[in-house]
């Protein structure tokens, strides 16, 4: 797990497929957890083991919300990380990560009728592929314009 944590936050070198997709679940399943934690805490459901929080306050649900979104910059900064490093592996640059954020804009301007409901699907495809695609397609072999081929495993 050492060897897993070491690189959390690098941008530079590459990242095998397994790393990424470690990272791509279990990322979300913590964020997921520490959103529950702070909310029990923020409602005053742990009340009775003792974590006595004053909900009516708008002071203490305004800590709560700033340590919630701290806690997801943290992770989308480390996921981003991996995901540049996956394309790394690939032989692409790192700006590629921006690809769906840009399509995502582009048809929320110019296609506005996409962001109704009843297209939720398209809008999960669209916001999926490059997952998929970063879980998917092998690493390029050997040594590559940023950095020599990773080892099997998580190292």
């Amino acid at each position: 797990m050492k060897a897993f944590m070491k690189r959390w936050w690098s941008f530079s070198g590459r990242c095998r497929r397994l790393r990424y997709f470690l990272c791509a679940l279990l990322a979300p399943i913590v964020t997921l957890i520490t959103a529950i934690v702070l909310l029990f805490i923020a409602f005053g459901i742990l009340g009775f083991w003792g974590v006595g929080v004053q909900t009516d306050s708008p002071v203490t649900l305004t800590v709560i919300a700033v340590l919630l979104g701290i806690w997801m910059l943290f992770f989308s900064v480390s996921v981003l990380s991996f995901g540049v490093r996956r394309l790394h592996d690939i032989n692409l640059s790192g700006w590629w990560i921006l690809l769906p954020w840009v399509v995502s804009i582009c048809i929320g301007i110019f296609f506005p009728h996409f962001l109704d409901s009843s297209s939720r699907p398209l809008q999960f495809l669209l916001g999926f592929w490059p997952t998929l695609f970063l879980l998917f397609m092998p690493g390029s072999k050997g040594e590559n314009k940023y950095g020599i081929e990773p080892e099997k495993g998580l190292t």
